[in-house]
């Protein structure tokens, strides 16, 4: 699958087929048409498989879901002239690939680098998951120290810009919203700075990152750390900075690179869940309740919040809502 210059979204899934079709309709419509494999199950159990892929501007990103299987790029599949890079991380299963005579056993967590423009093959023989990013040589050769790396690498789980090169694309998966003709761009840019740093950069595409798509992934690591644990009324940069392995002041910067602070995003994050619970019909929890739920501690301190974010009082909201049910 090479990137191209649109925001295509690539999803499929054997989930409602019978089960005799589905090995064919993954094979014809998703292994030939899209990614260019063969596909082979392992085992004789049912096959399941599903896709979801989504195409910027000079990165694709994705996740597959898989019953035991392999896909081979063939021979005759590399004359289809794609220079694309794939970068493979499974995060359930444990994965086995092979590229210019190289056999590798890829852990969870670990990523298995390979080229498009040559015979290669990837698969498992359980069930598995992949996070999966697609990047031109073209656009990623110049930004590794050496492109013998883009051929059959490995690169372990431990490795700092691979972890957080798998938590921003799964960020992107969970707001698509931030992939927009807009804003799909940078998200690119930071995709290929990860990658990049992962596999092995230059000297000054590593400083070009550190600013840039390191920047971006780390703060999105926060803010998923923050909404994790936004029910704990003594959260503090302190405790969020510990956990992500990074200080205290570099968190606080990261907020401030965007005009914000720590706390006001974790105030502004509590409001908006107390805003869902009130208006969800399903919860029917007291308004002492759900701001406690929240993280806010003060009753009185929640009310004020709540009034100047949204006009008007938890009560006045949580009715409005029920009169419209």
């Amino acid at each position: 699958m090479a990137p191209r210059a649109d925001f295509t979204t690539y999803r499929f899934s054997t989930h409602r087929l019978p089960e005799r079709e589905r090995l064919t309709a993954w094979r014809e419509t998703f292994g030939r048409a899209i990614v260019r494999v063969e596909s082979y199950p392992l085992g004789d159990g049912p096959f399941h498989g599903e896709a979801d892929f989504r195409v910027m501007p000079g990165a694709a990103i994705g996740v597959t879901t898989l019953s035991p299987m392999y896909g081979i790029r063939t021979p005759e599949l590399t004359r289809d002239g794609r220079d694309d890079v794939g970068l493979m991380v499974p995060t359930s299963g444990k994965a086995f690939a092979s590229q210019r005579g190289c056999e590798a056993v890829i852990h969870e967590g670990d990523g298995a680098v390979m080229r498009a423009a040559e015979p290669a093959r990837f698969g498992s023989r359980t069930a598995f998951r992949t996070i999966n990013v697609v990047i031109p040589e073209a656009i990623l050769g110049p930004l590794v120290s050496n492109r013998d790396a883009l051929s059959m690498s490995v690169i372990a789980a431990d490795n700092v810009a691979l972890r957080l090169l798998v938590g921003y694309i799964e960020l992107l998966r969970a707001q698509p919203e931030l992939i927009t003709p807009a804003t799909g761009h940078l998200a690119a840019t930071h995709i290929q700075d990860l990658a990049a740093l992962a596999i092995g950069a230059t000297r000054d595409t590593a400083a070009a990152a550190a600013g840039r798509g390191v920047r971006a992934a780390r703060l999105a690591a926060i803010k998923a750390d923050i909404c994790e644990n936004l029910g704990r009324p003594n959260l503090s940069v302190a405790d969020v900075a510990r956990r992500q392995g990074i200080s205290p002041i570099y968190v606080r910067k990261l907020f401030e690179s965007e005009g914000a602070t720590f706390s006001e995003f974790v105030r502004g994050r509590r409001l908006v869940e107390a805003y869902r619970k009130l208006t969800d019909p399903g919860l029917v929890g007291t308004i002492t309740a759900v701001a406690l739920e929240v993280g806010f501690a003060d009753l009185s301190y929640f009310n004020r919040c709540f009034r100047r974010q949204f006009g008007a009082s938890p009560s006045e909201i949580r009715a409005a809502s029920r009169s419209r049910e």
